[in-house]
């Protein structure tokens, strides 16, 4: 085995200089995963070209970025043989043989290797083991083989020959028969993780190589975070390109380098086993509070007219709870209720407010802090944004002459915005920056100083707070918001905004674990100041006040329930199941988040008294209360961080991928179900399919080797279910905006969409018959120090005027059964409905005669087919055991889920009935 520190030098002694590397993007989702094992190997980034840059013309690529040492060509949905899929790639093999340098190596991988072996004569087909996605399999090298004037180097020297373990995302394969001289095959497959283990396969090829030049190609994938031997290989082809390197090519601008360079082993360990304890970049809250811009002023006083932070801290008598009752402080400080006429707020006395709130309380979540508050301060203002003309509306408070001074909204300002919403957004943080003063101060406008410290233990020192919608996508998978061939171009139109952010002056932060509260305001005068003295004046009275009952014992009324009807009817989804997988099969994708929207007629008077119920019944880290228009409030239970970026500049995401039910009231069921999750192939296939391209996403912006993988398909036990966890964390460059590009470069949340990210979207936009619009998007909240926090909108109700909306949703992928995947999907909406259901029925003083069910049909509800679709209802006094889900059996169908009358005519009340009452 050739030793390790072979590589930092040459063979005369002198210090070894970087490899420079020309990487072609395939539109893939795992690019830069391969970008950054690149770069540490090389000790230089790899120069990324996408393969339909320069016209498609890849003499032009080279003329203008090279010359390169090597080439590697990602891998990417479709098939070699495809112009669209491949575009100059299939340039590469006849460019590098005759290279005025002599030739120049390749290395393919999956649809790179696929090219190779077509441009060479093989054939391409679909694998003989079926679509092998984010799969373990084990790899065997056939033999040593040869490199003519490569010195020997092989590209499988040093791993290990029989039994290496290596992830495969591939439902294409060459056919072994038909590769041939000048081309052979180096390693094969023929084990492959199943539910029973390692399982028999048909030999599939797992790797060729050029008997006379330096082209490779593997089938596998050496950057997935689960392949052990990535970081060997790709070294071990860099060998090859040093050995055939020209000293005429010593002159090109070497670019990022990085140093000191990390043995092959140890990058490889921080990947597979780091922790956020044990790495460098690790980040303690409130390390700086300071604003990152430039232009930021620094003030020793507050008797300047910059805009100064003050912030008061109130302490709880026993660190185990709070004094104060978070939902309590809510209603009394930022309700709407009390200044609407039956609770209802109207344009009149509209004021918008949130509440990002850690409803568990568990710190193990990773969610320890909470904000609220609402845009009543003198510098607030509310800013919407319509991605399909790129306009910006932006609002602020107006004082009213009344004697209250109610400050009402009304618009400020409407424009076009060029550059898109992430550039309009990342100029209007630096904007607000800019007369910023970088200290904190106390109450009395001395340095702030609690319990002796000087900063915060939270990132968030005010700034903007709401929510990003899933269409925003048209501005961020493709950075070239003017390209008419923008393939991420929505075609479906949200009926609400875009994105919807309430500029936060002043507001609240909670501290789940020291159970302190904080009290933060901006201003520039006294005067802005007085409000931290009459919040603490309502604090002391609110201490040990207990929220209002909000349900009440309506188990002996008959209630009728709420319908909500499904967009696409069982059967609808049925087959777009079956769409998704057929797509999978054809190698379009490796993962389809398919998605159907739930919704009932009804009007919900207090839209807050739907989140009351909701975090009491399904209490979530990530959970939220937004309300943004007089007509539109969000009522949010989310487990699932999208990314957190600290002031240090380090991000982390957590995404879910894989959920089991949860049988509290049987604790060995409970624990057999969190264990057949945990052991799950295809659940840990999906999951790592999304770890995967959140460390590709991240890559896009994040320093060279510094993304990490800490936490590995992690169990973790929610009120109502299981989920499959991972922590993905990375370090940003210091920069000016660098949270709001990042935010950018990963949106939408990989969860949320699969992978290959933009073909997925373009597959699901297919499909889905509507926009997804707040559902699968972000909220959260972006802080003037450059940190930011969201969530994923999942588990989550959108509350209108006369309706109600839930988005419901999972993941496809080969392995996938249909009615699994159907189950999920009500499984997941299962608490929401019986939330509606119990607001409605103790907000109407419910009598047993009271109908308060909607009587909507699949024709009432816009964009839905007329099929026999199917209605979702639950009874009110179904919510009382909404934690308790020990009745739903695996593979059934829930009691709460009945079929809608073919007969659309007909609206009879639905009754609770045994499954096999209405299936056929």
């Amino acid at each position: 085995m050739r030793q390790e520190d072979e590589r930092g030098a040459c063979a005369d002694g002198s210090a070894e200089l970087p490899t420079r590397t020309l990487l072609l993007d395939n539109y893939d989702s795992y690019t830069y995963n391969l970008y950054h094992m690149l770069g540490h190997v090389n000790g230089v980034a790899p120069v990324v070209v996408r393969n339909d840059a320069f016209g498609g013309c890849l003499r032009a690529a080279w003329d203008a970025l090279g010359p390169f040492d090597n080439v590697v060509i990602s891998p990417g949905p479709g098939r070699p043989d495809r112009v669209e899929d491949f575009g100059m790639c299939a340039q590469v093999w006849d460019l590098c043989a005759k290279d005025s340098h002599g030739p120049v190596p390749v290395l393919g991988v999956c649809l790179g290797h696929q090219g190779l072996c077509v441009a060479f004569g093989a054939q391409v087909q679909l694998s003989t083991e079926g679509p092998v996605h984010g799969r373990l399999s084990r790899l065997t090298v056939a033999d040593e083989g040869d490199c003519s004037g490569t010195d020997s180097a092989l590209l499988f020297d040093g791993i290990q020959p029989h039994g290496e373990q290596v992830v495969r995302y591939h439902s294409l394969a060459a056919v072994p028969h038909t590769i041939m001289p000048p081309l052979k095959i180096t390693a094969w497959s023929y084990e492959t993780q199943g539910p029973g283990g390692w399982e028999q396969a048909p030999g599939t090829v797992m790797a060729v190589q050029h008997t006379s030049l330096p082209f490779f190609g593997v089938q596998f994938h050496p950057e997935s975070i689960g392949t052990r031997c990535g970081l060997r290989l790709l070294n071990n082809f860099r060998l090859i390109s040093t050995r055939l390197r020209q000293n005429s090519r010593l002159d090109v601008n070497l670019g990022q380098r990085l140093e000191p360079r990390q043995s092959t082993g140890a990058l490889q360990k921080s990947h597979m086993n780091g922790s956020a304890q044990d790495s460098p970049l690790a980040h303690q809250a409130g390390d700086s509070l300071s604003c990152s811009h430039s232009n930021s002023r620094s003030s020793s006083s507050c008797g300047d007219r910059s805009l100064h932070t003050r912030v008061s801290a109130l302490r709880s008598t026993t660190n185990s709870h709070f004094d104060w009752d978070t939902q309590v402080v809510f209603e009394s400080l930022f309700g709407e209720c009390n200044e609407c006429p039956e609770g209802a707020p109207t344009s009149e006395h509209f004021i918008p407010s949130f509440w990002l709130d850690s409803a568990s309380s568990d710190p193990a979540h990773g969610a320890r802090f909470s904000y609220m508050g609402r845009a009543d301060g003198d510098y607030a203002e509310l800013v919407s944004y319509n991605v399909d003309d790129r306009s910006v509306t932006v609002q602020v408070p107006q004082k009213q002459s009344s004697p209250s001074h109610e400050q009402l909204f009304d618009t400020k300002q409407t424009f076009i915005c060029r550059a898109g919403f992430f550039d309009f957004l990342e100029t209007r943080i630096a904007l607000k920056c800019e007369n910023m003063d970088r200290k904190l101060y106390d109450r009395q406008g001395g340095f702030w100083a609690f319990e002796k410290e000087t900063r915060l233990p939270f990132d968030f020192i005010g700034g903007y707070v709401g929510y990003l919608g899933y269409e925003l996508k048209q501005e961020s998978v493709v950075m070239d918001l003017d390209d008419s061939s923008n393939r991420s171009r929505n075609r479906h139109r949200s009926s609400d905004p875009d994105a919807a952010l309430i500029f936060a002056d002043r507001f609240l932060a909670f501290d789940a674990l020291s159970k302190d509260v904080y009290i933060v305001c901006m201003g520039r005068d006294e005067r802005d100041f007085e409000w931290i003295d009459q919040v603490e004046r309502v604090l002391e009275q609110l201490r040990g006040k207990k929220p209002k009952s909000r349900r009440s014992n309506t188990k002996k009324l008959s209630v009728p329930e709420v319908l909500f009807v499904p967009e696409r009817s069982c059967e609808e989804y049925m087959d777009d199941i079956a769409a998704c997988q057929r797509k999978i099969t054809e190698g379009e994708s490796y993962e389809i988040c398919l998605t159907n929207r739930l919704r009932a007629e009804c009007v919900i008077a207090d839209a807050f008294d739907l989140y009351a119920h909701l975090r009491d019944a399904n209490p979530a880290p990530y959970s939220c209360f937004l309300r943004v228009q007089p007509d539109l409030s969000v009522c949010c239970s989310s487990p699932e961080r999208f990314l957190k970026i600290a002031v240090s500049g380090q991000v982390t995401s957590r995404p879910i991928k894989g959920t089991a039910r949860r049988a509290p009231s049987c604790p060995s069921e409970d624990a057999d179900l969190r264990r057949n999750l945990e052991s799950s192939v295809k659940d840990r296939a999906e999951n790592l399919m999304i770890v995967d391209l959140v460390r590709n996403d991240l890559g896009r912006v994040c320093e060279l080797a510094s993304v990490q993988v800490p936490q590995l398909m992690h169990i973790e036990s929610f009120a109502t279910v299981h989920q499959m966890v991972s922590t993905i964390s990375g370090q940003l460059p210091a920069s000016d905006g660098a949270a709001v590009r990042c935010i950018r470069a990963a949106f939408p949340m990989g969860s949320m969409t699969g992978a290959p990210k933009l073909r997925t979207l373009e597959i699901i936009d297919s499909l889905e018959h509507s926009a997804r619009g707040i559902y699968s998007g972000c909220i959260g909240y972006f802080s003037l120090n450059n940190a930011a926090e969201l969530n994923v909108v999942i588990r989550t109700a959108v509350v209108r005027s006369r309706s109600v909306e839930i988005g419901v949703g999972g993941a496809i992928t080969a392995l996938s059964e249909a009615a699994s995947e159907y189950d999920e999907i009500l499984l997941k909406g299962k608490v929401l409905v019986a939330c509606v259901n119990e607001v409605l029925g103790h907000k109407r003083g419910v009598e047993a005669d009271d109908d308060v069910r909607s009587t909507a049909t699949g024709a009432d509800i816009p964009g839905s087919r007329q099929k026999t679709s199917a209605v979702v209802a639950v009874a009110v006094d179904g919510a009382r055991d909404a934690k308790d889900q020990s009745e739903q059996e695996s593979g059934t169908t829930p009691a709460w889920y009945l079929p809608q009358q073919s007969d659309s005519k007909s609206h009879s009340v639905p009754r609770r009935v045994a499954v096999a009452d209405w299936v056929q």
